[in-house]
């Protein structure tokens, strides 16, 4: 139950992220390019939220790195409020810099967001959004994800039976699947699929 409060709140952050950049005028987005996802979360065989960060780092340090601090800092004259959310109920706090990552093939960009409980940053998050028009974008996106992840030498291979998305006769979503790591490593990836309202939201999450 605790688990889908988290994953609740940080789906919440990201939504609002993704309406409000929409409408932003204020910051500029960074754009980070990889070949693969898994280049982002790896360097050799360490599992990592982001190749720029690293597991349970305080949010002060998060935000004396982070491209775009000032927009995620509620005290700053440059703050956009849909990039800071904070959960009374969980007491987690969760940050969407003005960043988008392109991954080769990958239709579209992700945004990100990192999610910080007591004892640091736990959890990140990549979101793809897609028209509901665009069911084959999302199937796409997902493929890709999961041949990247099966072939990626520090996770578990899996095999996820990827659903036709544009076929709401089968009712595919919401759609989860699940990755371990390798020899028992702490953390763990999940991939998933949610419809809201007139978009199709592809959301990978990493955590410890």
């Amino acid at each position: 139950m605790k688990k889908n409060i988290i994953f609740l709140a940080i789906t919440i952050a990201f939504i609002l992220s993704l309406y409000g950049c929409g409408r932003s005028n204020g910051s500029d987005i960074k754009t980070v390019r990889v070949s693969q996802f898994t280049d982002l979360i790896f360097e050799d065989t360490s599992f990592l939220p982001n190749n720029e960060f690293t597991w349970n780092m305080g949010k002060d340090d998060f935000l004396s790195m982070v491209y775009g601090a000032d927009t995620m800092d509620p005290d700053s004259e440059s703050f956009e409020e849909y990039r800071y959310f904070y959960s009374e109920e969980t007491n987690i706090t969760t940050f969407t810099p003005p960043m988008v990552y392109a991954v080769n093939d990958i239709p579209g960009e992700a945004e990100a967001a990192f999610a910080f409980n007591e004892g640091g940053l736990f959890k990140a998050g990549y979101v793809w959004t897609y028209k509901a028009d665009e069911a084959e974008k999302a199937e796409k996106a997902v493929t890709i994800l999961a041949q990247d992840f099966n072939t990626n030498e520090n996770i578990v291979e899996g095999q996820p039976e990827i659903p036709d998305f544009s076929d709401e006769d089968s009712n595919p979503f919401p759609y989860r699947y699940q990755w371990p790591l390798v020899g028992g490593s702490q953390g763990y990836i999940e991939l998933s699929v949610l419809k809201m309202q007139e978009n199709i939201i592809v959301q990978l999450t990493v955590g410890i």
